[in-house]
């Protein structure tokens, strides 16, 4: 029965830390600011975009609105 709970409060730590840094990741994305993957991300991102033809700026405008849901 220890066990078993042990194994809750392991489980649920790891995944209040995996969160929280997931949370602060995304933040990070959303506010355009650097972080640990934008020098690898960005060249393939933009290699994406100029496949695809689409515009960085219509790309911003989702961002925009995503935004707009989340605060809504």
């Amino acid at each position: 029965m220890n066990q078993v709970w042990m194994m809750q409060i392991i489980f649920l730590t790891v995944l209040t830390i995996v969160g929280i840094l997931l949370g602060r990741y995304i933040n990070k994305v959303m506010t355009n600011q650097n972080n640990l993957l934008t020098k690898i991300v960005q060249p393939i991102e933009r290699s994406v975009y100029k496949f695809l033809r689409s515009s960085i700026k219509r790309i911003n405008v989702r961002k925009r609105l995503c935004h707009k849901c989340i605060d809504f």
